[in-house]
């Protein structure tokens, strides 16, 4: 793990426990519910196995309850996805980086729909995400990718109880490049967040460097 995902590892680990309790404000419930509604529609219409980038403690399972066999989450903390797996002990996480998904051969077009929730995706490599996540989603799959807007502030955890670490801020014309012109079919603001969707016929394992 190269030094940045190092850090990023160490600042969650150390905030893991208290990161539920800090996005129980209105504001956090208001975008809890938009954000849950949102993926519920295109997990209606792709169907699963949901494959979960930067899982955390379980947001998605939390919110969209899916069964076990329809899911999978990876996170590169230890600690988060400790409390992940107190909270949902029957589902699959795995300890690893978004990145990596492209390099597993048995995850090639075995998911129907990929999420990455709350600012996550700001984190990692996004060329190389894009180019995993058409890697892995089957033929009528869909992705749902949540970065860092333009003038978000930060991991809120992060900044109450760890050490902040550094992160993305994306804009509509950055996300439309990461994409290279082959997608995605929306991108919207979602509070401080920058939110795209795509179909999988709309994306491509060669998305720009």
């Amino acid at each position: 793990m190269h030094n940045a995902l190092e850090g990023v590892r160490l600042a969650y680990d150390q905030v893991a426990l208290e990161y539920d309790n800090a996005y129980q404000d209105e504001q956090s419930r208001l975008e809890d519910r938009t954000i849950t509604e949102a993926i519920e529609v295109m997990y209606a219409s792709s169907g699963g196995p949901i494959l979960d980038l930067g899982c955390g403690t379980g947001w998605v399972i939390d919110h969209l309850q899916p069964p076990p066999a329809e899911y999978v989450g990876i996170d590169i903390s230890p600690r988060m996805l400790e409390q992940a797996r107190r909270k949902h002990p029957f589902h699959t996480f795995l300890e690893y980086p978004m990145e990596g998904i492209g390099e597993r051969i048995e995850w090639r077009r075995a998911f129907g729909l990929v999420v990455s929730t709350f600012g996550a995706f700001s984190y990692a490599h996004g060329p190389t995400v894009l180019r995993g996540i058409a890697f892995v989603l089957r033929p009528g799959g869909a992705s749902f990718l949540m970065a860092y807007g333009p003038n978000h502030p930060g991991s809120r955890v992060l900044r109450l109880y760890g050490t902040p670490v550094p992160y993305l801020r994306y804009d509509e014309q950055s996300i439309a490049a990461l994409y290279n012109g082959h997608g995605p079919t929306t991108i919207r603001r979602v509070g401080p967040f920058m939110v795209s969707e795509a179909r999988a016929s709309e994306m491509t394992e060669k998305a720009s460097a």
